[in-house]
């Protein structure tokens, strides 16, 4: 299993670096920009693996001199298997959308960006991938990591212009979380931005840069 970051994790970085690159250097005027989309940002695998199999023991089953699947039982005399790993298979007991939150802290790629953009706090499940069976729409596919795939990132210049006040929230959540959407769930941020006359406005709190929480920091919730 591949440490943080994998070959694929560079890529994208790679891939995104130039995309933002074009926006912030070209020769056009520098404007707020919000960009949003799958990104296909993954967590870092080895240490969920490493987290979920902290007090569990591996049963390595092979075929031909190779391990096809591995099974993690929990010490003791429960006998309960918190993890099997396959190809194409990764069934956690400890993972669903109603208890996934305790990830953000593996989910490092966006990390790597903190210098051209900014994410409101996600307070949702990783958005991929999902079953699309359409009676199993709430559920994770047993297939990958859950991740938080799908995002909407903003320039520091936009943030400047996002009114936040105790009347008027950003609001960052997934569309359809109990029904079939696909393998991702949709994401929105719902904000309001300022015009003209609320930079005149004196009572408008706003959220600057250096008061926002960092999108970074790795806090298991």
């Amino acid at each position: 299993m591949q440490s943080f970051p994998s070959t694929y994790s560079n890529k994208r970085k790679k891939a995104l670096l130039a995309v933002l690159d074009r926006l912030e250097n070209d020769q056009h005027d520098k404007v707020p920009y919000f960009v949003f989309g799958d990104f296909n940002f993954r967590l870092d695998t080895h240490d969920v693996v490493k987290a979920l199999t902290t007090s569990a023991s591996g049963e390595y089953i092979k075929e031909d001199n190779d391990v096809v699947k591995v099974i993690f039982t929990e010490n003791g005399n429960s006998g309960k298997v918190v993890l099997t790993l396959e190809k194409k298979k990764f069934e956690a007991s400890e993972i669903s959308p109603n208890k996934a939150k305790w990830l953000l802290q593996f989910d490092k790629e966006a990390g790597s960006f903190s210098e051209h953009f900014l994410e409101h706090e996600k307070s949702f499940a990783p958005s991929y991938p999902y079953s699309e069976d359409m009676n199993q729409g709430e559920n994770y596919m047993q297939t990958r990591v859950p991740s938080w795939c799908d995002r909407v990132f903003y320039s520091k210049s936009a943030n400047e212009s996002l009114i936040m006040t105790n009347d008027n929230q950003a609001e960052y959540e997934v569309i359809g979380a109990d029904v079939c959407m696909g393998d991702h769930k949709p994401v929105y941020l719902h904000f309001s931005l300022a015009n003209s006359k609320d930079f005149e406005n004196q009572d408008i709190v706003w959220r600057k840069f250096n008061n926002l929480s960092p999108i970074f920091k790795e806090t298991a919730v």
